[in-house]
Formats: C-alpha cells, structure tokens, sequence
C-alpha cells in the first residue's frame, strides 16, 4: 500500500477497534453473567469499574503520546486490549475479571486517544473537524456492532471461543501501525506542553461539554428503542426506525465532514445543541407514531456531528498538544459516562423513556451554554 493509503488505513481500523472495545463491557455484561453464573447487575459493576480506569487511563495515554509518540501507544493499545480481553476467558468469580478489565479498559483508552489524534494526518491535515467527523463514523459503527457481534460468536462457538475471536482482532491496529513509515506517526513537538494546555480556556469548556455530552450519546440505545415502544412501533417497525436512527446519526458525521469549515465550527456546535434540544422537547410531549419517528431522524442529524466537532475543534486549535488534549477531553467524557448513565439508564430501563428524554433535555441545555461559551471566546 502508498504510504497515504496505509496511513488511512491505519486510523480507520484503529478508530474502529476503538469503538469495539469501549463497547466491549456493555456488550459482554449478559454473556459474563451467564458464565460466571451470577446477575447482571455484578456485570453492571464491572462496567463502571471498566469507565472509571479509563478515567485516568485517558489521561495517561494523552501524556505518553506527547512522550513516545503514536506508535509505541497503537501498538501497545491493542496488544494490551488484546491481554485483557484473554484475561477474561479463565475467570471464574466475578474479583478475577478485574485483570481483564484493567488491561482491557487500559488498551481501550490507549487506542482510542491515539487513532484520533491520528485521523487529521490520515484524511486532512489542515480541518480537523472534518477529519474527525469523517473517522469517527469508523468508531460509532465499530460500537455499533459490537453487541450482534458478540452474541453472535457466542451462540456460533461460545463464550471463550468467542473472547479469543475477538482478542486477535484487536491485534489489526498493531499489525498496521507497526509496518507504517516512522515519520507518519512521530511524535509532535509541543509548542507550550501541559502548563499551556492548562491555561487554554477553550479546552475546559470542550471538556465540559463532553463531560454532558458524553452520556447522553451512551444513553440513546435505551431510551430512543424505549420511545419508539411507548408509540406502540413495536416489532419489526422499532427496529426499523433504529436503523433509520443511527443510520442518519452516522450520516450527519459524513456531511459535517465534507462541508465543515474552521471559520465556523464553534457556532455549528451551537446550532447543533440548540436546535437538538429544541426536537427533543417536542418529542417528549408528541404521542404519534410518524412525527415521533421522523423526529428522531431529526434528532439524530443533530447529534451525531457533536463529538467529532468538539475533538476536531480543539486539535486544530491545540495542534502540538494534540494528545494531551484529546486525553483530557475523552477522560472527561468518561467521567460523564461513569457518573451521570445512573441517573439516566435506571430510568430508561423502566420503561419510562420521557422521564430520561427530560433528563437528556437538561443536559442537551447545557451543552448548548458550553458550546456558547467556546464560540464566542
């Protein structure tokens, strides 16, 4: 392959591998209970102890790449995602799972961090935005099938068959990244280092953004199916619109990467949270099928391009201290997931999808006050 192909090649199966595994412990928490026979709320542990590593583990991975650069942490991510997903295999109570989520959680963060301080260099160097919202589509569909993929090996080869199956997997952006030119994966110089980073306003308020962002996006699966229920869309039609959903979610990153420009990022990202709170506040109060649904769609052309607009916005902006940053903001964003699902998920999963849809409106509320504040800086 060109050395460009490569590269691309590279950050696409990264970013995927990426949204694979920090899918991982939602999608293997009934698979786990069913092996270590035991409920599904011990699984539902072990996932907040997988989001809380990766808390600082985001951090860390930021830092190491503005040390080493991208490739020791590529190849590092995945092998070690690779062990802690081997790890859970053996495991026969529920305290001897916690290696495997260590490393798998450690992995995870490393990969994650790298392959998206990657894509600018891999698609367009001089719009981050776009190349993030373009990349990204690689790790929403990586999370996306992550589930199916799951259940699917299991009921194929069973439960360890299928962690092996998915452990050497995690070994492709290892393979790729080791055998690409060391100059597309050096390490960038920093301007200021982290004493800079710290000072940039712009940061924090990204990082407060996903910190509300972040959980909402984890919360759609539950409530959007839960809604399209309460309109009585049961059966194939529920299914249907969901496709539909996440079909426009991840065609919304796909436009904003094509159109987006620097000059006007920040107030899309205002448009774009103003405008998702304004669907979802008419959707918590509609009782019919077709607008419910075609609102949705609507929903889902807002939300989709807000994360890679918030990444790509502060990689252009912080450039040299592009790892870092992206450390920060997805540790954030972990934080989120770790704390705020409790309010949200429980509520869902009641069956009571507009009491979480007024929870999320909160949050889309307050995104929209943070994206202001990073526009007009």
């Amino acid at each position: 392959m060109a050395g460009s192909t490569s590269l691309l090649v590279t950050a696409l199966s990264s970013t995927f591998f990426a949204g694979v595994l920090l899918a991982l412990p939602r999608s293997l928490k009934a698979p786990l209970a069913r092996h270590l026979e035991t409920s599904k709320g011990r699984g539902q542990r072990l996932r907040a102890l997988f989001n809380f590593v990766l808390i600082p583990m985001m951090l860390v991975s930021g830092l190491l790449i503005d040390k080493w650069g991208l490739q020791p942490l590529l190849v590092g991510g995945a092998l070690v995602a690779a062990l802690g997903v081997t790890a859970l295999e053996p495991s026969q109570t529920d305290r001897s799972t916690w290696p495997g989520v260590l490393l798998t959680a450690g992995g995870a963060a490393a990969l994650a961090v790298a392959s998206v301080v990657l894509l600018p260099r891999a698609f367009l160097p001089r719009n981050a935005t776009a190349a993030v919202n373009l990349g990204l589509i690689a790790f929403t569909l990586g999370a996306l099938l992550t589930p199916a993929l799951v259940d699917g090996l299991e009921r194929r080869w069973g439960f360890r068959p299928a962690l092996l199956v998915l452990a050497l997997a995690c070994l492709v952006p290892a393979t790729l990244s080791m055998v690409l030119p060391a100059s597309d994966l050096e390490r960038p110089q920093p301007a200021g280092g982290v004493g800079q980073l710290l000072r940039a306003p712009s940061l924090w308020f990204a990082a407060g953004l996903l910190f509300l962002y972040q959980p909402l996006e984890e919360s759609l699966g539950v409530w959007v199916r839960g809604y399209l229920v309460d309109l009585d869309s049961a059966g194939p039609r529920t299914s249907l619109w969901m496709g539909l959903f996440w079909l426009v979610f991840l065609g919304a990153r796909l436009i904003t990467g094509l159109i987006v420009r620097p000059a006007y990022e920040a107030w899309l990202l205002v448009f774009l949270a103003l405008f998702a709170a304004v669907v979802l506040g008419n959707l918590i109060g509609n009782y019919r099928r077709l607008a419910g649904g075609l609102s949705l769609l609507l929903l889902a052309l807002c939300l989709g391009p807000i994360l890679p607009t918030v990444l790509g916005r502060v990689l252009r902006l912080l450039p040299s201290e592009g790892g870092p940053a992206c450390g920060a903001l997805f540790a954030f964003g972990a934080a989120g997931n770790l704390l705020l699902p409790s309010l949200l998920h429980p509520v869902s999963e009641r069956h009571a999808p507009r009491s979480a849809m007024r929870l999320g409106l909160g949050l889309l509320l307050g995104i929209t006050s943070a994206a202001l504040v990073v526009a007009i800086q």
